[in-house]
């Protein structure tokens, strides 16, 4: 179901017809051309972007005209070379592999010292982007939290409003249910037809007087011209474990709507009407902790999710923001209804240089004369119950792409050890556990007893075959498992060995690829 995000027009004299034609045609055919016509600012760049000054924040993902554009919090540069503060960076994709390395879209000023994350929508061939930032109060040098709009006709050149601020925390906003002393930003805008009003959805705090410690929530704001917004007092959503109600992100979702909001990680939210009530579905969080400010766009078939991964300084080291853009991935709700996520396709097939020198599966060797069977195409682990199998790749490069249909006996433990050394006592895993509908990553050294840096509950089925996709890149490791759920996370190991093991019953991993990329 296409995303509802344009209010329809009302009018329908033929005259104003054809200049609404004319308008669309030359909108579309501006905004493919300025892509391509706007100069770079860097090399196009593939996987994990990383820009100058190391800084990937909040992803604003928007589809338009074939060409999925992200911008993203960036450090601006300043003229004298120093960093200032945030803004709208944009990169811009035909096929969410390369990305082309677009001049800022909204930059910082005197007025504004700073732009934070929102989202864009277009009206008849206009788009507007709804930021927030902080302006100067008159005559004190305080500042407000403010939301703002840009606007633009080709989504590279943007152009402030002079409407801004359309609106201000300490003056719009009912203090008596928000505290304006903390969180109002992120705002995300949206069309809803059951109300015929444009909504907007904004990370906020609920007031709570100092009885109950930071509670999150997200608020609203209704407008039927973009420009003049009402605050609602009722929020669309509470959520007390959380600070705010980060980065949401509303659309048409299946036969219903959903949600997603960060707090912590990203999860979501389905409901029948933006009115709610929000149901927290099953697997709500299938990204895993380190997928971070997660949102979508929607390219008419797909509803794809961005987001960044953070950085840790070290293994078990607590959330910076910031970080690399992660891979993009497919949205959608599985035969059960429930939420599940699986890598878009292009990044399979652009993944296709071999990186076994032609060996394939024969690049592993039995250790231990453990039971193991491997052709070009596949290898076969064969441990009785209550054995262990291991098939080695001492040589395996730094960085690969690694797919698979793997099977699992019942009652058998999966195990892939990236970046060991030589006798594998120190790598990092990637386990499967079918007997505990368990997957998780960690770092394992010996007898490391330390809890997962990330684990993901999922019935891993015994009676067929599922789809393992995983790249090691950098110091960046993500798996997606059985097209329903992700793990991604950070590795502090720069280098070492590949190994497959299996316990307590046979393990076989079909059509296994090991590739590289284009850089």
């Amino acid at each position: 179901m296409e995303q509802a995000m344009n209010k329809p027009s009302a009018p329908s004299h033929p005259i104003y017809l054809y200049f609404l034609i004319l308008l669309f045609l030359s909108s579309a055919h501006t905004t493919a051309d300025a892509i391509d016509q706007a100069p770079s600012i860097g090399p196009n760049i593939t996987f994990h972007f990383r820009p100058e000054g190391n800084f990937f924040g909040d992803p604003i993902p928007y589809y338009h005209d074939g060409v999925h554009h992200v911008y993203y919090l960036g450090k601006h540069k300043k003229p004298n070379g120093k960093w200032g503060g945030l803004e709208w960076a944009h990169l811009a994709s035909r096929d969410l592999v390369n990305w082309k390395q677009l001049p800022a879209a909204i930059t910082p000023d005197e007025n504004e010292p700073f732009i934070a994350t929102g989202s864009i929508v277009e009206k008849d061939g206009l788009f507007h982007a709804f930021y927030c930032t902080a302006i100067k109060k008159e005559n004190t040098k305080e500042t407000d939290r403010a939301i703002c709009v840009a606007t633009s006709r080709d989504l590279v050149t943007w152009t402030k409003s002079s409407k801004s601020p359309l609106i201000l925390l300490h003056s719009d906003v009912p203090k008596d249910v928000y505290d304006t002393t903390q969180v109002w930003r992120d705002p995300h805008v949206f069309w809803n037809p059951e109300t015929d009003q444009w909504w907007m959805a904004v990370a906020a705090m609920e007031q709570t007087h100092g009885e109950y410690g930071p509670a999150g929530a997200v608020a609203y704001a209704t407008s039927s011209n973009l420009s003049n917004w009402t605050v609602k007092r009722e929020p669309m959503l509470l959520d007390r474990d959380s600070r705010a109600g980060e980065c949401p992100d509303i659309f048409q979702f299946g036969n219903g709507w959903a949600m997603i909001m960060y707090a912590h990680t990203s999860w979501i939210r389905l409901a029948d009407s933006p009115l709610g009530p929000w149901r927290r579905p099953k697997n709500d969080s299938p990204n895993g902790i380190h997928f971070n400010a997660g949102k979508t766009d929607y390219d008419g078939k797909r509803t794809i999710w961005q987001a960044y991964l953070e950085t840790l300084k070290s293994d078990y080291d607590g959330h910076s923001y910031g970080g690399v853009m992660a891979l993009p991935r497919e949205l959608y709700l599985d035969e059960t209804g429930h939420p599940a996520v699986r890598l878009v396709p292009e990044i399979v097939k652009a993944c296709n240089k071999d990186a076994t020198s032609g060996l394939g599966s024969k690049a592993f060797t039995s250790l231990l004369k453990s039971p193991v069977r491997a052709n070009a195409k596949s290898i076969t682990l064969e441990p009785k119950v209550g054995h262990h199998a291991l098939a080695h790749w001492k040589e395996a490069p730094k960085d690969f792409f690694l797919s698979a249909d793997v099977t699992v006996a019942e009652g058998s433990l999966f195990t892939l050890y990236f970046r060991s050394d030589e006798k594998i006592e120190d790598s990092y895993i990637l386990r499967i556990d079918p007997v505990n509908s368990e997957v998780s990553f960690r770092h394992w050294v010996k007898w490391n007893r330390n809890s997962p840096m990330d684990a993901r509950s999922l019935e891993i089925p015994t009676d067929r075959s599922f789809k393992l996709h995983v790249m090691v890149h950098g110091d960046v490791f993500e798996a997606f498992i059985d097209d329903r759920i992700a793990i991604s996370s950070r590795m502090q190991i720069a280098k070492g060995s590949l190994a497959i093991s299996a316990r307590d019953g046979t393990i076989e991993l079909k059509h296994l690829k090991i590739t590289h990329w284009a850089d």
